[in-house]
Protein backbone atom coordinates (compact mmCIF):
# COMPACT_ATOMS: atom_id res chain seq x y z
CA UNK A 1 0.00 0.00 0.00
CA UNK A 2 1.35 3.46 -0.90
CA UNK A 3 1.97 5.96 1.86
CA UNK A 4 2.68 9.67 2.06
CA UNK A 5 4.87 11.49 4.58
CA UNK A 6 3.22 14.53 6.16
CA UNK A 7 4.85 17.37 8.05
CA UNK A 8 4.77 15.46 11.35
CA UNK A 9 7.12 12.93 9.80
CA UNK A 10 4.66 10.07 10.26
CA UNK A 11 3.71 7.71 7.47
CA UNK A 12 0.04 7.47 6.51
CA UNK A 13 -1.52 5.30 3.84
CA UNK A 14 -2.76 7.46 0.94
CA UNK A 15 -6.35 6.48 1.73
CA UNK A 16 -5.99 7.98 5.23
CA UNK A 17 -4.18 11.15 4.11
CA UNK A 18 -7.32 12.97 2.97
CA UNK A 19 -9.05 12.21 6.28
CA UNK A 20 -6.05 13.48 8.24
CA UNK A 21 -5.93 16.70 6.22
CA UNK A 22 -9.58 17.40 7.07
CA UNK A 23 -9.14 17.09 10.83
CA UNK A 24 -9.02 20.32 12.84
CA UNK A 25 -5.50 21.61 13.53
CA UNK A 26 -4.25 23.24 16.72
CA UNK A 27 -2.31 26.49 16.75
CA UNK A 28 -0.87 28.63 19.52
CA UNK A 29 -1.00 32.42 19.44
CA UNK A 30 0.05 35.20 21.78
CA UNK A 31 -2.30 38.13 22.34
CA UNK A 32 -1.98 41.24 24.46
CA UNK A 33 -3.83 41.53 27.77
CA UNK A 34 -6.53 43.84 26.40
CA UNK A 35 -7.47 41.45 23.58
CA UNK A 36 -7.40 38.47 25.95
CA UNK A 37 -9.77 40.26 28.33
CA UNK A 38 -12.17 41.01 25.47
CA UNK A 39 -12.05 37.38 24.33
CA UNK A 40 -12.75 36.13 27.86
CA UNK A 41 -15.67 38.53 28.36
CA UNK A 42 -17.24 37.80 24.96
CA UNK A 43 -16.78 34.03 25.17
CA UNK A 44 -18.38 34.06 28.61
CA UNK A 45 -21.35 36.13 27.47
CA UNK A 46 -21.86 33.84 24.44
CA UNK A 47 -21.43 30.63 26.43
CA UNK A 48 -18.52 29.32 24.36
CA UNK A 49 -14.87 28.61 24.97
CA UNK A 50 -12.17 31.13 24.12
CA UNK A 51 -10.81 28.67 21.57
CA UNK A 52 -14.21 28.26 19.90
CA UNK A 53 -14.73 32.03 19.77
CA UNK A 54 -11.26 32.67 18.35
CA UNK A 55 -11.79 29.99 15.71
CA UNK A 56 -15.19 31.45 14.79
CA UNK A 57 -13.79 35.00 14.51
CA UNK A 58 -10.83 33.86 12.39
CA UNK A 59 -13.05 31.83 10.06
CA UNK A 60 -15.50 34.72 9.67
CA UNK A 61 -12.73 37.20 8.91
CA UNK A 62 -10.81 34.98 6.51
CA UNK A 63 -13.86 33.72 4.64
CA UNK A 64 -15.08 37.29 4.25
CA UNK A 65 -11.85 38.30 2.49
CA UNK A 66 -11.54 35.35 0.09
Amino acid sequence: MASTEISTGSQLPDSDLNQDLKRPKRITITVNHSLYTKLVERSSSEGRSISNLASYLLERELEGTS
